[in-house]
């Protein structure tokens, strides 16, 4: 019996059986549908709301060097800042610049990300000798006297991957994981 076990054990372990399927980046860019509306002024609607509580904008910089394109749009290099939002029930991902929305990607796969994620795949900046005194020294003055001031900005990491036919760009923004698909060509 034991025997039997041991067996039935190592087949499970050692059994070669994928355990994801392949992402077929493909299907989910001609399934994606482009945001239907146009934005007032260009202006992001939560902007503000968003901006209140932190001392800066919460949102990552992206810069691009090559030429993206989603269906009938072209997504020049540059450098933009990557909002995602909820808007009509989908999420979308907006890239700013000069705090105007100059364009609206939808989400095709939004996914949760591991707890200690920020923790171990992102580098913390390295402090001089002189900042990390100035650090610790103004932990432990709010310690003592509670600061009013505002909020440290939520953790993200933007991450693109170069595949043969497109481009998957993944958005790391608070718990979630956010990815768009673009193609190398126009559409």
């Amino acid at each position: 019996m034991k025997k039997i076990f041991l067996i039935i054990l190592s087949l499970f372990l050692f059994a070669q059986v994928p355990c994801f399927a392949e992402i077929d980046w493909e299907e989910l860019y001609e399934n994606s549908q482009p945001f239907g509306t146009k934005l007032m002024h260009d202006i992001d609607p939560y902007e503000d709301e968003d901006n209140f509580k932190y001392a800066y904008t919460p949102y990552p910089l992206f810069r691009t060097s090559v030429v993206l394109y989603y269906k009938n749009m072209r997504i020049d290099s540059g450098y933009y800042q990557l909002t995602p939002r909820k808007m009509n029930g989908k999420y979308y991902i907006f890239f700013k610049t000069c705090g105007k929305v100059k364009y609206i990607i939808p989400v095709v796969k939004r996914e949760l990300v591991e707890e200690m994620f920020y923790k171990k795949y992102v580098p913390e900046p390295k402090l001089t000798r002189g900042q990390t005194i100035a650090k610790n020294w103004k932990h432990f003055w709010r310690r003592i006297f509670k600061d009013s001031g505002k909020q440290p900005p939520p953790s993200s990491y933007v991450e693109m991957m170069n595949l043969e036919t497109c481009y998957v760009l993944k958005l790391y923004f608070k718990n979630h994981c956010y990815f768009s698909v673009y193609k190398k060509v126009p559409y």
